[in-house]
Order: structure tokens, then C-alpha cells, then sequence
């Protein structure tokens, strides 16, 4: 008899220990004095952790309206319960918020919540790049006390061989609004430099509340963050892929969908708005890293759409905006390298040259070829002109992300190149601020004289410097070598490791319009023969 009652007892707590008990709670990634996604678009979740098939109320209060909005959830299998609002639950707006979240005698709270935007801002070590590292930071930390409706979050750094529900550490940074403090922290913390910079000038120009997510880590390459589904689309074998080299051991982890799976799937259940992206350095270590990258970045996108829209029950767009940053210059001592680095600025557009285009489209991008820093203390490779970085994404998501049309935001943009004369080819520009063209310095351009060599995108062999000798509006006229017995078929701009003149400062490219300079390129040329 004892014997029975003690295998009942087993049995009994068997079955207790086989059914997770969780104590109710929000997911880790809220958090008092947060933003949460407003307005009017496809809704807006909030969710969290639960004993499985408990019932859990949410509610949404004001210090004015005590019942704002009401939804229930029932915790799944997985201990997650999740709430969807409908659209124009809540205006974005300057109003403070209460959620409480009620299961049974247990009880949750969120104060201090706004209504607005919530924009992602990933990446490598320029993303992860610190406001307290960037040119006048003490003057850009102390300013930061002026725009406490920017709330701000820092994922800690943490990678996972498979998908976690939820951030598996504390946030490095809860959140906050920002002030000296919450973005004034130590270099490699927070804030995001680039994050920031984009989001207070983003600010000004929208004048509602602003969420950010900062989720980085330096050293990485894009696999890292991206889901294996959307590996199998650019490879063969999803287990070849060049972040699985064993001889890529610098910086943050290079395992495939390792930051994927600890630092943004943890993050899909919440609704954005946008995400911008500042990466790339890491994938230019190898041919096979750069030559991917023109599928792995473009699929990466299209798989962060996809999994946000599913995950936030649609109330994210599956076309969100997404923003990117150029990759700027480095090791700028032999301005003559060509090796990968202008095979990954090409790819980040997918070989197109610009964004948006049929691969990436709701896409911006902020050029920064000519914001190379060779004093950087942090290394050339961390350029501290963060200010223009965050500056020039702005400009591309009031266009892209706001459909303000009228902001001038790409630089100008190659439209043709043809045979002029026996000495000079006629390189046309499009996309002009005012119709104006800026012309700083004659070189930069380059012309291909063998047809085997016009789409090598990492040799010299073929090419030749092609200096402007004159121009006219938006025309550039770009000297043909006359050595050569054929040719040119081809005209390539800035197709350099380092190729501006960074000695003199930021900013001194070849070609400008309203300010911003024109990105890489290389285009066929049309007659020719002629």
C-alpha cells in the first residue's frame, strides 16, 4: 500500500513538472516608459509569458479614460499569450498610458507607455557605434534631455543555435526616455549613435513619439542575422555557407542564424514600424562573403518582412520601411585597393546601384562613401561623422517610409553614358536637387577598355582613370584614353576601397547634388564604337 501511494505521489508530480507553470509577466523586450506602435495602420500587439491555458485581460487606461480598450488572451502551449488592438485604438501622441495585463489573482503592469513610431535599428559595430563615441559627444549628450518622447532600448548581446521565444538576458538598457543618462552610456553600449541621430532628426520632422529597439553586435555578418529559411534561398546547401568558414574568427559570433534566433525572433511579436541597418564591414573579409551578399541581404529583408507580418497577426506591414547605411571608407593608406569592399556596397543595392529597385523595394539607403575618418581613435573602419549618417537616413525615410516626395534624400543618380567624340564620353546624371549638379573634384571616374573585365568587380585590369574635362548641367565629360585600340565599353565611379578624398575632410567625392553624394556605380556605355 505504501509503495502505491508513493508511485501516485511520482505520478502526480510527473504530471506537474510536464506542464509549465510560468508566473504572468510582459514579454522582457517591455517596459515601463516604452513606445508602443500607434496610429492608424494594422493594429498593435502586446504580449507576453503565462501559465499555459490561463485566460489573461489586457487593458488599456489613461489618467482621462480608465477603459480605453480590452482584449483577452488565452496562453498557449508555449506559455506566450499575445493581444492583437485594431487599428485606431490609439493615436500616436504625448499621452502617458497604463497597460495591465490580469490572470486570475495575478496582475502585470506597464506605465508611462506612449503611443508612436517603433523603429528596429541593427547591425554590426557601426550600428552598435555609441553616441558618447561620435564627434561632440558631451554637446549631443547633453541635448538629448530635450526629447524625452524618444524612448530608447538596448538588446544585451546574446546568440542561440535555435529560435528563443523571448530575450533570453535582461535588456543592456531597459527602457528609457532619453536624456544624458540613457544616451550618454559607455562606447560599445548604448545608445546607438546611428540609431539615435536618425530618430531625433526623424523627430523633429514628425513631432510624435518615437520607439527604438537598438538589437547589434560588432563583428558580425549578415547570416548571423538571418533566419535559415532565408539562407536556403541564396544557397545550394544551407550548410555551406560562408559564415560557417572556420577561418573567420574575428569579432561577434559568424554562425548562421545565431543572432537571428537570440535577437530578433525574440523581438517579432512586436509591432513596428520600420528598422534601419548599419552592416556589411563583415562580409567583405572574402570573395564569397561580398559576391552573397547581393541575395543574402536583399533575402534577409524580405524574410524579417514576412516573419514580423506573421508574427504581429499582420498588425506589422509585410513592406515595412526598411533603411540601410552604405558602407563608408577605410584603411585609406592606399587609396588604389579595390578587394571586396565595392563588391558589398554594390551588392547592399542588389547590383542595381540604388534603392529602391524591383529586389528591394520601400528601401532607403544613406550613402556614406565620403565620410571616411582615418583619425578615428575607434579605427578607421568607425567613422564618428554618425550626425550626417543619421541625417542622410532620415531624409530617405521621410521619402520612403512618410511619402514625403518632395524631400531631396538620394544624391544623384547615373541615367546614361555614350560615346561623345574620339576623346570624351558623356556621363548623365538624374535625380538632381534643383536641377543643380555639384562637381568637387575631377577624378573618381574610371573607364573599361576590355569587355572580359567591364563586370570583374574586384580588378584594375582594363580599366583606366578617366578624369572629368569638362562639364556642362548634369553632363559630365570624362576623358577617353586614346592608347587603347578599343573601347570603352564600361564607366565605373568611387569603385575603390577609399575612394574620396578623405585627407581633406568628409564630404569631397566627384559629384554632389543638394549636398549628398552621389553612391557607386558602374554602367555600360551605349555607341560605343561612335
Amino acid at each position: 500500500m505504501i509503495h502505491q501511494q508513493q508511485f501516485f505521489v511520482c505520478l502526480l508530480l510527473l504530471l506537474l513538472s510536464s506542464t509549465p507553470i510560468a508566473g504572468l509577466r510582459f514579454a522582457r523586450s517591455f517596459g515601463n516608459q516604452m513606445v508602443l506602435q500607434g496610429g492608424d495602420q494594422q493594429g498593435f500587439t502586446v504580449w507576453g509569458i503565462g501559465t499555459v491555458s490561463a485566460k489573461v485581460d489586457v487593458t488599456i487606461s489613461s489618467a482621462h479614460n480608465h477603459n480605453i480598450a480590452h482584449a483577452t488572451a488565452k496562453v498557449g502551449d508555449d506559455t506566450i499569450w499575445l493581444v492583437k488592438f485594431p487599428p485606431r485604438t490609439v493615436a500616436r501622441g504625448f499621452t502617458n498610458y497604463t497597460i495591465t495585463a490580469v490572470s486570475g489573482e495575478e496582475r502585470a503592469e506597464l506605465k508611462d507607455v506612449l503611443f508612436g513610431d517603433l523603429w528596429v535599428c541593427s547591425g554590426q559595430s557601426n550600428m552598435q557605434f555609441a553616441v558618447s563615441q561620435a564627434f561632440n559627444a558631451t554637446k549631443e549628450i547633453a541635448a538629448a534631455n530635450n526629447f524625452p518622447y524618444i524612448r530608447v532600448f538596448t538588446v544585451a548581446l546574446q546568440q542561440s543555435p535555435t529560435p528563443l521565444q523571448d530575450l533570453g538576458k535582461a535588456p543592456e538598457e531597459p527602457w528609457a526616455p532619453a536624456s544624458s543618462h540613457s544616451i550618454g552610456g559607455k562606447p560599445w553600449s548604448y545608445f546607438s549613435a546611428t540609431c539615435w541621430f536618425f530618430a531625433r532628426d526623424l523627430y523633429k520632422e514628425r513631432n510624435y513619439p518615437l520607439g527604438l529597439i537598438a538589437t547589434d553586435w560588432g563583428g558580425t555578418p549578415d547570416e548571423a542575422w538571418s533566419s535559415p529559411d532565408a539562407l536556403k534561398k541564396c544557397y545550394k546547401n544551407a550548410d555551406n555557407t560562408k559564415a560557417s568558414s572556420s577561418s573567420v574568427t574575428v569579432g561577434g559570433p559568424h554562425g548562421k542564424s545565431v543572432l537571428w534566433n537570440a535577437m530578433i525572433v525574440p523581438l517579432l511579436r512586436h509591432s513596428i514600424y520600420g528598422a534601419v541597418w548599419y552592416q556589411g564591414e563583415a562580409d567583405t573579409r572574402t570573395v564569397s562573403y561580398a559576391t552573397h551578399y547581393a541575395c543574402t541581404f536583399p533575402t534577409m529583408i524580405s524574410s524579417w518582412r514576412s516573419e514580423w507580418y506573421k508574427h504581429t497577426e499582420s498588425s506589422t506591414s509585410v513592406s515595412f520601411p526598411f533603411g540601410f547605411v552604405q558602407l563608408s571608407t577605410w584603411n585609406d593608406k592606399d587609396s588604389t585597393e579595390i578587394k571586396e569592399v565595392p563588391t558589398v556596397r554594390w551588392a547592399q543595392t542588389a547590383n542595381f546601384g540604388h534603392v529602391p529597385n524591383p529586389k528591394m523595394k520601400n528601401v532607403f539607403m544613406a550613402v556614406a562613401v565620403d565620410l571616411g575618418d582615418p583619425g578615428s581613435p575607434y579605427t578607421d573602419i568607425h567613422p564618428r561623422y554618425k550626425q550626417e549618417v543619421g541625417r542622410r537616413l532620415m531624409l530617405g525615410a521621410l521619402a520612403i517610409a512618410y511619402g514625403k516626395t518632395e524631400t531631396y534624400w538620394t544624391g544623384p543618380l547615373p541615367q546614361f553614358a555614350t560615346r561623345h567624340d574620339q576623346k570624351t564620353v558623356a556621363m548623365g546624371f538624374s535625380n538632381l536637387w534643383k536641377k543643380r549638379l555639384e562637381y568637387k573634384h575631377t577624378d573618381g571616374f574610371e573607364l573599361c577598355y576590355s569587355k572580359a573585365m567591364c563586370h570583374n568587380l574586384t580588378t584594375h585590369e582594363g580599366w583606366a582613370a578617366a578624369p572629368i574635362v569638362s562639364h556642362k548641367d548634369a553632363v559630365a565629360y570624362l576623358q577617353v584614353d586614346t592608347k587603347y585600340k578599343e573601347g570603352p565599353y564600361a564607366v565605373r565611379y568611387e569603385w575603390r576601397q577609399a575612394p574620396c578624398h578623405v585627407e581633406k575632410g568628409p564630404k569631397e567625392c566627384a559629384v554632389y547634388s543638394g549636398g549628398l553624394p552621389c553612391p557607386p556605380f558602374i554602367l555600360d556605355i551605349y555607341n560605343h564604337q561612335a
